[in-house]
């Protein structure tokens, strides 16, 4: 387990991250790496969270919790689906993507879906302690777009 020096050096080294990145969107997006560039746009694509980005060197742990939610993981993860999805590995992600979408979700939505199960597999591995499983993140994936059972109709003649 990482001392808590290291855990701190590491909370403020990624918050001054993503503040840059945020800058840097708002300057000159094509300095970015593509990586980056995809990290700016999910963080546009969550405006609750523009006042937490442009001070995130300041902001108290207290001030960054917004309704249960760290923004800050919260991207990350969002990121994490992202990737995956980019970089077609595994290609049930995409997959499971484009069948949340066929059934009615805005992109958005099925990406937070996504890293609902990416976030729910994180926490077991680290409480556990054991190695990522990529067959049971596939099964939890592929249970997103389970078909409902339908009930039979009983013929009435």
């Amino acid at each position: 387990m990482p001392s808590d020096e290291t855990l701190l050096l590491w909370r403020d080294l990624s918050r001054q991250y993503l503040r840059s990145v945020w800058e840097l969107s708002g300057l000159d997006e094509a300095s970015l790496s593509e990586e980056d560039q995809i990290l700016a746009e999910i963080m546009r694509l969550h405006p609750e969270y523009y006042d937490l980005w442009e001070r995130l060197d300041e902001v108290t742990d207290e001030e960054l919790e917004r309704d249960g939610t760290n923004p800050i993981l919260h991207v990350m993860f969002h990121q994490i689906v992202e990737n995956q999805i980019a970089a077609n590995d595994p290609p049930e992600t995409a997959e499971t993507l484009a069948r949340l979408v066929q059934q009615g979700k805005d992109r958005h939505e099925a990406v937070h879906e996504i890293a609902g199960v990416v976030v729910n597999d994180v926490y077991e591995i680290m409480k556990s302690n054991r190695p990522f499983d990529e067959q049971r993140y596939i099964r939890r994936l592929r249970h997103l777009v389970k078909p409902k059972k339908r009930r039979r109709r009983r013929k009435l003649f």
